[in-house]
Parts: structure tokens; sequence; C-alpha cells
């Protein structure tokens, strides 16, 4: 039948199948009627695309429908050609040798040394040369007539018998000119004792090899393979170079697009802070700052070591030379006095600086300098202190905000003005750990070692916290012997029974009798409330039971 078509394989094509051929007859399309409808016109189709668009179209003005239309068409953009793929720039196709040959040639051209001196010609030197001399033809010098070969020389063509017999000729006059003696040849001392023998060799032979694989290890070595020069592409190198991070160097694949010189940064630039760190750690006030003043720091540290010079050479003490500053007899040092001072020492010192030299010194802001500040500028040494009194008529009553009577009979170290009271937490304490007790003192913060915790039995992975089981430093550093055989602290502090003591310590020596165990175990039972006994306790009551039995 039919339906039967396709489904199975005719094994006797030749001879009819069964049955009967039923026709098909009508379909269900030839039934249903077909109306052919009448086409629309163009002109309304603009109109009803705004009104009623067809299925899977958008809603359209009529006016701007043949713009949407023109649209459709348009490109865009400019019409690239297709550059070099990737795989070409990583695996490119290799050149024919032909093409290589003229490739090269054509590169070789543009040598200047190619044009005036080619390869297998003479130098062409065409101007100053006579204009019959042909520059092919014509060669100037000696012709070399060769010789033998430097093979031949080097390793002349001949046994090794033949080569022996060469190098023994004349050898016992070479002996005495050059003492050129054969390897292994001994030095001929003119001994006469029978039991001497030239021929004996003394020592250890030196392992060698007579295929000279030492020798070639010596020339060739394995890194020479690896220094070789690898020959690759250009543009793959040129490629590498841009767009992979270079050693000493910034990775920026697109500097040549960007059209900033090379020195451009990029970025604002923050201000700087009027201090820095020293002026941090110092506690420096804002008109202590001593960033941006190292201009004037270097002036008036030279001056100042300039005057502490002159003063230690001409003046006895900061006292007569105070004197000698202070022309006008007022306890203190002004501006033009000091500029007068430094005339006179060959310093000379412009008035802007001389105003921020009075200012380094000026402690109290008075605009002069008196003798405490004086001396603090100019002391050559800390513990040369001049023997200065409170009513001397160096510091005048008058001067204001000068130093304390108190303080007058030492002087200040040199510090910062801004904590010229200073005292350190060592001071405080007396410089000594135990001497003011700090039981009593307020503690802030968390321990490290929570000792006031219980420890769990079982501690977590990520439980990190040290409950005072914990070895220190010291046995990190210096680790007991027993915990090389598996044995910690919580295993001598654990309680155990007296039969287990018993058998602990007799493995390690002790045999001690039954009254003697019994004293012992008693002792140690009495050290802790609970009445347990551990190997720590057993062994410290054992140790006193024997040093007082020795001291009997």
């Amino acid at each position: 039948m039919l339906t039967n078509t396709g489904r199975f394989n005719d094994r006797s094509p030749g001879i009819r199948p069964a049955g009967i051929l039923v026709a098909a007859g009508d379909t269900i399309q030839d039934c249903i009627p077909k109306d052919n409808r009448p086409t629309t016109p163009e002109k309304i189709k603009t109109f009803r695309q705004a009104i009623l668009p067809e299925i899977g179209k958008s809603r359209t003005n009529r006016t701007k429908l043949d713009l949407v239309q023109r649209a459709e068409k348009m490109n865009h953009g400019i019409h690239t050609s297709s550059s070099e793929s990737a795989a070409g720039l990583v695996n490119p196709y290799p050149q024919p040798i032909v093409q290589q040959i003229l490739q090269f040639r054509k590169e070789d051209q543009t040598y200047l040394s190619r044009k005036t001196a080619p390869l297998g010609h003479t130098t062409r030197m065409k101007p100053g040369m006579p204009s019959d001399l042909d520059p092919d033809s014509t060669t100037f010098g000696i012709k070399v007539v060769k010789d033998e070969y430097a093979s031949d020389a080097v390793n002349p063509k001949k046994s090794p018998k033949e080569v022996q017999e060469e190098s023994l000729q004349n050898h016992d006059i070479y002996l005495r000119s050059h003492e050129a003696y054969e390897p292994g040849e001994q030095k001929k001392r003119n001994y006469t004792y029978e039991s001497y023998n030239i021929n004996k060799c003394y020592g250890v032979p030196t392992p060698h090899s007579n295929a000279g694989i030492h020798v070639g290890k010596a020339l060739h070595w394995i890194t020479d393979n690896n220094k070789g020069t690898k020959i690759v592409p250009s543009r793959v190198e040129d490629f590498h170079e841009k767009f992979q991070p270079q050693l000493g160097k910034v990775h920026d694949p697109i500097s040549d697009s960007m059209k900033v010189p090379e020195d451009h940064k990029f970025g604002v630039i923050v201000k700087q802070d009027e201090c820095d760190a020293g002026d941090l750690l110092h506690g420096r006030g804002p008109k202590d700052y001593l960033r941006g003043k190292d201009r004037l720091r270097g002036v008036v540290a030279a001056i100042r070591r300039q005057l502490k010079v002159s003063n230690y050479y001409n003046f006895e003490s900061l006292k007569s030379a105070f004197n000698f500053y202070d022309k006008d007899g007022s306890g203190s040092i002004d501006n033009d006095e000091m500029r007068e001072i430094c005339m006179k020492f060959n310093l000379p010192i412009e008035r802007e600086l001389m105003e921020e030299l009075i200012y380094y010194c000026d402690a109290n802001n008075d605009g002069v300098i008196d003798y405490n500040e004086f001396a603090n500028f100019l002391n050559w040494q800390d513990n040369d202190v001049p023997a200065v009194s409170a009513r001397t008529a160096i510091i005048d009553s008058k001067a204001k905000n000068s130093a304390s009577p108190e303080n007058v009979f030492k002087l200040q170290k040199q510090i910062d003005k801004s904590v010229v009271d200073m005292r350190l937490s060592s001071q405080a304490i007396n410089a000594a750990v135990g001497t003011v007790p700090t039981t009593d003192w307020r503690k802030y913060g968390v321990p490290t070692i929570r000792s006031d915790l219980p420890a769990p039995r079982v501690r977590r992975v990520a439980d990190t916290q040290n409950y005072g089981d914990e070895s220190d430093a010291y046995g990190l550093i210096c680790p007991s012997n027993f915990s090389t055989i598996g044995v910690f602290e919580n295993d001598f502090l654990v309680p155990r029974s007296p039969d287990e003591l018993r058998d602990i310590f007799a493995n390690i020596g002790y045999k001690l009798s039954d009254e003697e165990f019994q004293y012992i175990l008693n002792q140690a039972s009495a050290m802790n409330s609970n009445g347990n006994v551990s190997v720590d306790s057993f062994n410290k009551c054992l140790r006193e039971y024997l040093k007082m039995n020795s001291s009997r």
C-alpha cells in the first residue's frame, strides 16, 4: 500500500505488491474556497500604516514613512577593509625562499656600506681616482701566498709515535734554557742515593678524561643555548612591546593615541600639609613647624657653629661673651647688637635672616635675647654651666617673660620650644620596673591570655584564643625534652591512681617500698584540696623526700 512506502526494504522489487490502489481524492485545501482580495493602493497604505499597522511592524506617521524607508537602507560609518588577523600575527605564514632572498637584497640596498663597498668588490672611490683606473679589475697590495692550513698546523696528519719523536728532539736543550718539562716529567735534581728513582711518582692521581669531556663542558656551557638570540617576526615583537608589561616601564598601550608629551602626568596635584610626621610626633604648634624651613635651619646652624667657635677662642666663658655682646648693658641683645657682632666675626647676614635668627632664639617672644636664651643657643657643651646667680646684673629686672629664678641656675637643653616641659613616662615611674606598684591601677582592654576563662575540652579549629594552657615564647624557642616523645604539660597535671603512679616511677628507676610510696602519696595528696595526685605533685614530694634522706 501507499502508506507503507519507504517504511520497509523491498527485497523483491520485481514482484508486484498485493492490494488495491485507492485514489487520494480532494484535499481540505481544495474544499475551502479562497477569494482573491483586491490589493490596497500605495497611498492608502501610508494612512493604514499610521492607524492600523501590520502584525510585527511599528506604527509610523505618514509624514515620516518616507524617512523610515530611507533609513532602513542607509549605512552609517566608513567601510573599512579587513586588516591582518590575529592568527597571521601570532603564526605568520612562511615566505618562499626566493621571496626571502629578494626581500633581503632590497633591505641590504639601503645600507651605505652596500653602495660604497659591496660584498665581493673593491671599495668604489671614484672622486680623486684616475679616470683610466678600472675599480673592478685593479687591485692594490701584495698577494698573499697560501701556505699550509691552520688545521694542519694545530693538528698535523702524523701518527702519535711521530709526534712523540719530534717532541723529544732537542728536549735536553729546552730543559736547560726554558725548563720545559713534559707533563708528568720530574725535574732532574742529580740525587746520588740508591733508593731514589726518577720515574717514581708521588701523590694521588687526578681523575681526568682523555676524550676531553671536562674541557668540553668548560668550553660549551649549558646556558649558551639559552643565551642564543631567538629570531622572531618584527610585527610580533612590536605587538609584545606595546601590549605586554615591560620591566622598568609604565604599561601604556594607548600612548600613541594620546596627544600628550612623554613627561605628562595625569591627576590632580595634592597640596602638601604645613606639617610633616616629625612635627606631629614632637607635638609642635603651627608657628613652630619645621617643614619648608630647611634653608633657614641650615643657615642658623652654620651661624650658630661659627659663633660657638668664636666664643670658644675669644672668651673664657659664656658670661664674658654675653657682656661683650651687650653693648648698652641692658641685660639683653637686640637685633642691631647681634648684627654688629656677626659683622665683626666676618659673618655677614641679611636683615631678614637676622630677624629670623632672633625669632629662632627668642623663646619668650620679647624681641631680644636674654642670657638664658643666649646660653641655650651658644652653649658648646650641656654641662658647661656658668656660675650665675639669680641676683646678677646680667638678668635685668625690667626684662619681661624671662626665666624664673629657680631655672636661672641651670641651662635648659636644646629641644623643641613647644615641648620644653616634656616628661617621659619612664621619668614618672623613676625609670624602673616595680618601683611604683600597679596592682591597684585600672586595667583597660581585654587581656591576651584569658586565664579567667575555662579552656574548652574540645577546641574548634577557628578558636585561636590562648586560655593560659599554651606555651610562651621561651617554650617555643627551648621546648622540653618530653615534647619530642609526645608527652606534654597536661600529661603531668592529670590526676592519676596510686597504681598508675607506682608503675610510672618504677619504670623510670625509682624502686620505692610500700611505706615510702604511701608516705610520699599522702604528702602529694595534702598539697591539693581535692586530694588528687598528679605526676607533677608526686615528683615534687619525691624530690623533697630524697633530699631529706640524703641530708641525714
